[in-house]
């Protein structure tokens, strides 16, 4: 089974959302109450098979119980037995990628089902199956529902490794009916009852836990098997748990926990069915996330379908571009955008930039380490009053590609997916797309006037003697790379027709010799910028830490009407 269209209305934090839904795969990204978990949640209570959930008025959009709460999943891929005409065949829909929801089945669209969750004031929950051509629809029961496989993992999953109605190891018992009469035995009859012949079913059931845990990253110390737990009980009756040998399941780690209950949910619901996960990356260290995720992810022909949300860079960059989802939330209209393709090389490169609110592309490794700097010395200004970038969900990012000639591009294409951005870099270069058309987009473009790169802007907007620093840092950046300090004297020399060796580093050598300052300045970015001397990040921290000696001497520049215009944009 598959969720193919979601729609909400007035559900905690989100007013309205309308969603065509088309990947096996979905992780939910965004900033904090953009609603990631709140969309899980609406899932959860809209297919769970349980009839006696409980609402109150803060479940309504802020707890207005005169607009009724409405969560509606239009579901494919069905079983047979929920769609013959006497079940619910004559409420069958239709959907397609290009068409999307239609309200009747058409011969080029997947039969699907709308179910619908209702919570009025009184707080009682209904449950239909409705279409437009029948809006009062018909009730569907929690056994229904059940048959659609949802189960879903939160951060409270001791409860998921017990024996009991609906609960996933249930699931994986050939014969449940015998639970109830099992778990009364055992309360009467305490530890004789767990190793009665009674219990040979669930510890087949154990035994398949074992299996499928290994295989998403969990090994039992011992075994798992079948025990009793009163702990887990809320009502003070023992309860059947699963036990690693004679140590409730549930006293391991919460990252081996959450792996488990995942691994016995996967297995039990082998027709297909759907799996939610809020936080996928808790407990877990990157290497066992990268493989849970690559395990999650179903195969061309798989039947079930998952949906994550996630704060990891980790769990981003392992992802594929298409699999993401952008949740932005403007007064409870919940918006959500997928990845284009051609993002991929960031998603791998710059995962952490897909968890931020502002991005800025950056032409290049120098103009990345430029703003670092520069946010450093921002933060120690002003008697430290300046907000961190860190604070502000505010991150630079570069191409992968080492030049900076598809930043703009994916600066747009970022845009697009409704993050704020701004692009900084150089206007020796055309830029593609132009630097109106992105401004077009809402991108904040920021490049230094006059046709020139950073290395040329900032010595042209130095105070003169500054340029001996410069020079200095280039000396620096160049020797991490085992060249001498001559590589830069005699380009910086070539580029004013001087001989090798004839330049020694001093720039009042070169006014002494009758070369004017704006002739000096020219040469020294010209050359800067040919031989890359701060084409790495750590280099353009080193050239911010440079300009910022002389911040308050240059304020009319254009590097530092830059600097603040890019400051004031961060912090909007």
């Amino acid at each position: 089974m598959k969720i193919r269209y979601l729609s909400i209305r007035n559900f905690r934090g989100i007013r309205e959302l309308e969603w065509d839904i088309t990947q096996p795969f979905v992780c939910l990204i965004g900033q904090g109450d953009s609603t990631k978990s709140t969309i899980l949640d609406a899932i959860h209570l809209c297919l769970s098979p349980s009839w006696s959930l409980t609402f109150s008025d803060a479940d309504f959009f802020n707890c207005d119980i005169t607009n009724l709460i409405e969560i509606i999943t239009t579901v494919g891929e069905l079983p047979d037995s929920m769609i013959t005409q006497d079940k619910f065949g004559n409420y069958l829909r239709g959907w397609s990628v290009d068409k999307g929801l239609v309200d009747e089945p058409e011969d080029d669209t997947e039969s699907v089902l709308s179910i619908a969750l209702t919570i009025d004031k009184a707080l009682e929950p209904n449950w239909v199956v409705k279409n437009d051509r029948e809006p009062e629809g018909i009730f569907i029961s929690a056994n229904d529902r059940k048959k659609i496989g949802m189960t879903a993992l939160g951060m409270y999953v001791d409860q998921q490794l017990s024996w009991g109605k609906n609960s996933p190891l249930s699931q994986l018992t050939e014969n449940d009916d015998d639970i109830s009469t099992v778990l009364a035995n055992a309360n009467r009859r305490a530890r004789e009852a767990v190793a009665s012949a009674t219990l040979n079913e669930l510890s087949r059931g154990a035994e398949v836990a074992s299996e499928v845990a290994k295989t998403f990253g969990v090994k039992p110390h011992t075994q798992y098997i079948v025990g009793l737990d009163a702990k887990l009980s809320v009502t003070g009756q023992t309860t059947l748990t699963l036990h690693d040998g004679q140590v409730p399941a549930r006293m391991a780690g919460l990252g081996s926990r959450r792996l488990l209950t995942l691994a016995i949910q996967h297995q039990s619901v082998p027709e297909g069915g759907i799996m939610l996960i809020d936080e996928i990356e808790t407990g877990l260290e990157p290497h066992r996330l990268r493989h849970l995720i690559r395990k999650l992810r179903p195969t061309d022909d798989a039947k079930y379908q998952v949906f994550l949300t996630t704060h990891s860079n980790i769990a981003v960059e392992e992802l594929i571009a298409d699999e993401l989802n952008f949740v932005h939330n403007v007064d409870g209209r919940i918006d959500i955008r997928p990845a284009s393709q051609e993002l991929q090389a960031l998603v791998r490169k710059t995962s952490e930039a897909f968890l931020a609110t502002k991005i800025i592309a950056c032409e290049g490794a120098t103009e990345v380490g430029f703003v670092r700097g520069m946010d450093q010395y921002w933060q120690s200004e002003e008697g430290g009053k300046s907000i961190p970038f860190a604070c502000l969900g505010v991150v630079p990012i570069t191409s992968t590609k080492g030049g900076g000639t598809d930043m703009p591009k994916n600066a747009s294409l970022l845009q697009g997916l409704g993050y704020r951005v701004a692009f900084l870099g150089d206007s020796d270069v055309s830029l593609d797309p132009s630097e109106e058309d992105l401004a077009k987009s809402g991108v904040k473009v920021f490049v230094w006037k006059d046709a020139k790169s950073i290395e040329e802007r900032i010595c042209l907007d130095l105070p003169f003697e500054g340029l001996d620093n410069f020079i200095a840092g280039a000396v620096e950046c160049v020797a991490e790379k085992e060249k001498t300090e001559d590589s830069v004297y005699d380009a910086i020399g070539s580029g004013l027709g001087m001989n090798s060796g004839d330049f020694q580093g001093e720039v009042q050598y070169l006014i002494n010799k009758g070369y004017s300052e704006d002739t000096i300045r020219n040469a020294v970015g010209k050359k800067a910028k040919e031989k890359g001397w701060y084409k790495r990040i750590s280099y353009g921290e080193l050239l911010a830490r440079i300009v910022i000696q002389y911040i308050k001497d240059i304020a009319d520049t254009d590097v530092a009407k830059q600097l603040s215009a890019l400051k004031e944009w961060a912090n909007e």
